[in-house]
């Protein structure tokens, strides 16, 4: 078994759905997809401490909401993204 997903599995993974209790199931397997919670702090961390040039990487990088497993991060990520659309400063305050 190798401990990559398959190509299958990854067009699962491709069309996740979200849990009902939080998360995201991949949708024909309703297995639970890989994530985690610390990479996704961080992520947020070094925007917050960055500002708009460390969200501008994650953009470029093709990170954006839906690529959060925690509703509550995807929902700050896109805040953040929001922000710096309407020119305000993304930071701590």
């Amino acid at each position: 078994m190798s401990a990559f997903p398959s190509t299958a599995e990854q067009d699962n993974f491709s069309t996740a759905k979200k849990n009902p209790r939080g998360g995201r199931v991949a949708m024909e397997s309703g297995r639970q997809l890989p994530h985690s919670i610390e990479a996704e702090r961080g992520v947020i961390g070094s925007i917050l401490l960055g500002g708009r040039p460390e969200l501008e990487k994650c953009l470029e990088r093709a990170i954006g909401p839906e690529c959060f497993y925690d509703p509550r991060n995807a929902l700050i990520f896109e805040s953040l993204t929001i922000l710096s659309n309407e020119g305000k400063p993304v930071d701590l305050l």
